[in-house]
């Protein structure tokens, strides 16, 4: 991905709505038409909690604002009331002023310029970072393929199950924060879930702990 830009250039600051909607993605574990369409009620009908329902599958979703969630927002929110736009939407572009998501006249959502904005910002931090834009090999020898705006919703669910790896329960209260059923979520878990070395640390330490337990002598 050569783009000619000035690889000893520091790297601007990403545009502040798209910012704050990679943030959102990363602690909702939703996809991008929904993180787009985030409005006030969302946020603003049950106290620190977001609520609203999934575009694609017409799910209700209602998960607690943690702390990063809440900066995303407010940083969201800042940047709407220094633009003229009037919308209850919460990420905007600024370039245009506009809202990121935009529907057609059939009612098809789609944000192309969010893509754009998206694959630009990639761009600029891959020459800092070039793993960001898929140079280089991982740790086991395979090409690093470049970082999507999807990869927020992998890692979310990555994170959800790393944290509650072992308790009873633990599907489904992801599922109800990822809003899916817990059949779904095991389908899901297949193409998010990132597989790292701390699931191999736990369970070791799981047999270590039986083992000892049950008397294993070799």
């Amino acid at each position: 991905l050569e783009l000619g830009l000035d690889k000893s250039a520091d790297i601007p600051p990403a545009r502040p709505g798209a910012a704050a909607a990679w943030l959102a993605a990363l602690w909702t574990a939703q996809r991008g038409e929904d993180v787009l369409s985030f409005n006030d009620h969302a946020i603003d009908a049950l106290p620190g909690r977001l609520a609203w329902r999934q575009l694609k599958t017409g799910r209700r979703i209602n998960i607690p604002v943690l702390d990063p969630l809440a900066g995303a927002i407010r940083l969201a929110r800042a940047t709407r009331a220094a633009s003229p736009i009037q919308t209850d939407i919460l990420f905007i572009d600024t370039d245009i002023d506009q809202t990121y998501i935009q529907a057609t006249k059939t009612g098809k959502l789609y944000y192309r310029r969010f893509n754009a904005h998206w694959r630009a910002a990639r761009a600029l931090a891959g020459l800092k970072v070039p793993s960001l834009i898929g140079r280089g090999l991982d740790p086991y020898g395979d090409p690093v393929l470049p970082l999507n705006f999807s990869d927020a919703r992998d890692t979310a669910v990555t994170r959800l199950f790393e944290a509650q790896t072992g308790k009873e329960g633990a599907l489904a209260e992801i599922a109800s924060w990822h809003g899916s059923s817990v059949k779904t979520l095991l389908d899901l878990l297949e193409n998010y879930l990132v597989l790292n070395p701390r699931f191999a640390d736990r369970a070791g330490d799981a047999l270590s702990d039986h083992a000892k337990a049950v008397g294993y002598k070799i």
